[in-house]
């Protein structure tokens, strides 16, 4: 490569870790030869345009459903958006026709995830297998992501626990997955990079599958199931993000900050609070997610 002029090369590939290792080990013979890009998920408007292409007309609100199952992976909204559109159409659907987008959206995202002719199938069963199949300790390995499909964000101690294995060896686990980056870590916990991925193995590992026509009773358990999933995941992020809001509280300290942070003019004077905590009434009528107190005024 090093001798050739006017010839580009890219490689690309889903096991990221395993790339970055490639091009940017100093041992490697790619290293320094390729610049890195990374290819972020879609935002929601980038999800609608395209999902918009292949399933237009639909309600604003199934194109945010798409986004969210999707996670804004390109491969996931086109096959989403392809099945939805066979949905609409009268094609497969075992939900009748008048039903909203959105449920359509969730009928399409189940059988692409969980039926033998999904795309979604079949791409999660080839990641699954190719990642896993050379790997020693398949059994072990296939254990941590039952696991963490089930109840994600575990730290080594608690996935160690749970497959009865020691720390040190369940840590040399973990990483293996981590270069084929089936998992991630952040903060000492650890997580599926796919969340998608992750739906297929908790349901795949079950022996849940769906055939191209299931009946009404079974796709109507699995929709509700997948709501009462994302609305947890929405309570837990919304309550991660009320702490967040509360510590950073904490750190006021009577800094002068622009007042175009808080659509003032001039500069804001932040107070310096003595206790940050969430509040609810006695009653349960009212809840307040940080009630600050300081001592130069009583309440803010």
């Amino acid at each position: 490569m090093q001798t050739q002029g006017d010839i580009a090369y890219v490689i690309a590939g889903s096991a990221i870790t395993a790339l970055e290792k490639m091009i940017k080990d100093h041992e490697s013979p790619l290293f320094l030869q390729f610049e890195t890009l990374e290819l972020a998920p879609f935002t929601r408007e980038a999800t609608q345009q395209l999902a918009s292409k292949i399933a237009p007309n639909l309600e604003p609100l199934a194109y945010r459903q798409i986004h969210r199952l999707s996670s804004g992976l390109p491969f996931y909204i086109t096959a989403i958006a392809r099945r939805t559109l066979r949905l609409s159409s009268g094609e497969e659907s075992n939900l009748g026709n008048n039903i909203p987008d959105v449920d359509r959206v969730n009928q399409a995202f189940i059988l692409e995830a969980l039926s033998r002719d999904g795309q979604i199938y079949n791409y999660c069963r080839y990641l699954y297998d190719i990642s896993l199949q050379k790997a020693r300790g398949y059994g072990i390995l296939k254990g941590i992501l039952q696991v963490l499909a089930e109840e994600e964000e575990l730290t080594l101690s608690e996935i160690a626990r749970r497959i009865a294995k020691n720390p040190p060896a369940t840590r040399g686990y973990l990483r293996w997955l981590m270069e084929v980056s089936l998992l991630s870590e952040e903060n000492k916990v650890y997580f599926y990079h796919d969340a998608v991925l992750r739906y297929w193995v908790a349901h795949a590992t079950k022996g849940i599958e769906i055939d191209h026509s299931p009946r009404r009773e079974t796709l109507s358990d699995l929709i509700r199931e997948l709501e009462e999933k994302f609305q947890r995941l929405s309570s837990e992020l919304g309550r991660a993000k009320e702490s967040e809001i509360r510590e950073l509280i904490t750190y006021f300290n009577q800094q002068e900050l622009d007042g175009e942070l808080f659509n003032m003019d001039g500069t804001v004077k932040l107070p310096k609070f003595d206790t940050v905590e969430p509040y609810q009434s006695t009653n349960g009528q009212i809840e307040v997610d940080a009630l600050a107190k300081g001592s130069e005024k009583s309440l803010y």
